[in-house]
């Protein structure tokens, strides 16, 4: 058992009697008396090793009398760290516990007798230090940041963050994702026609639908290509359609300036009560432009009929294809929690004559 130094604690033992059957209340008999004793794992005894003090409800039996001899104790942990080992002893041949029976040698009807509960003292752990809250720069924050072509960009900052949204693009940045002190700005364009689309040559991926084109602007105006957040932000775009009997494979990918993608962990999502379904992905560096994609490897085989939107709630897809089977599983999967209850902790059983 572990303990910060000083920590008090309930210890209780188990008693049973003649036939192995548990009953506690045979030691709680007025006439039982415990013998509680602490020592170093070295077996030095002494008060160094912690402290006894009596634990009496009332409601098994037991008068109080200031005296730790009961089945029950309060124990204080030592205040220096280490290993210790606690005690609770009966008297071997008599009343109280039986002597040593058939096959037994005495120092086995001693351990009959006995029960042990080993500590361990420790130094508390040092807190979690406070989380620094983001900062904006000082003075007024601009509502908007305008560069040379005099193109308007919205303002994110690190107390707020700020969330930039088009018809079909979304992008959401989280409070402390932009670094203290500063500010930058952003812009979101749909880019859907074929023309003015940036070209994707990897053949890892089929891409379709509207592509998301982000872009990020320091306080001054000035084009930002490579800004990285402190905290991802998330860039939502719908499903196309093509993409909708395997909708669990769809992944949201930035495009290389070598036209390949690298694919964001993305997620599935049903977007409101119109059964459109959109594909969200976690974007770390400012500028961009996305589109969705699913691998090349799932487009040879579709099912004959779309996926269920009522079937669909979140599907993480990482960075790799998930399965039909696999995504399946994730919607069915239910994580049962174990309440684990601590306080009262009995060691090795006592027999009781």
């Amino acid at each position: 058992m572990n303990l910060q130094l000083g920590e008090r604690v309930r210890l209780s033992v188990h008693v049973y009697g003649r036939q192995d059957i548990r009953d506690d209340s045979l030691g709680d008999d007025p006439g039982v008396t415990f013998e509680w004793t602490a020592e170093d794992r070295a077996g030095e005894p002494g008060s160094r090793n912690g402290g006894f003090a009596e634990s009496v409800s009332g409601d098994y039996g037991r008068e109080r009398n200031d005296i730790p001899d009961d089945r029950r104790v309060v124990y204080t942990a030592p205040t220096e760290p280490g290993r210790y080992r606690v005690k609770a002893a009966l008297d071997v041949g008599t009343s109280e516990c039986l002597g040593r029976r058939d096959g037994e040698t005495e120092a086995d009807a001693i351990e009959r007798c006995t029960a042990y509960f080993d500590i361990t003292a420790q130094r508390p752990s040092p807190d979690e230090p406070a989380p620094v809250p983001p900062v904006n720069p000082t003075g007024e924050v601009p509502d908007v940041i305008v560069d040379d072509d005099g193109t308007n960009y919205e303002v994110a900052t690190p107390e707020d963050g700020g969330e930039f949204v088009t018809e079909k693009c979304s992008l959401k940045i989280p409070k402390g994702a932009v670094n203290d002190m500063e500010v930058i700005g952003i812009s979101v364009t749909e880019l859907e026609a074929p023309e003015e689309q940036v070209a994707v040559e990897d053949d890892r991926f089929m891409t379709d639908g509207v592509q998301c084109r982000i872009s990020a602007v320091d306080a001054n105006g000035e084009q930002m290509y490579d800004y990285r957040l402190s905290k991802p932000g998330e860039i939502c775009m719908p499903l196309p359609d093509a993409f909708r009997p395997a909708a669990v494979s769809a992944l949201v990918g930035a495009i290389n300036a070598d036209a390949t993608l690298t694919v964001l962990s993305s997620k599935l999502y049903l977007a409101g009560g119109s059964g459109a379904l959109k594909v969200c992905g976690n974007i770390s560096s400012l500028s961009a432009t996305t589109t969705v994609a699913r691998p090349a490897e799932a487009a040879g085989e579709l099912p004959p009929t779309p996926v269920s939107t009522a079937d669909v709630a979140e599907i993480d897809t990482g960075a790799s294809r998930m399965s039909r089977s696999q995504a399946n599983a994730l919607m069915l999967l239910g994580i049962a929690l174990a309440a684990i209850a601590g306080g009262v902790l009995s060691a090795r059983r006592l027999r009781k004559r």
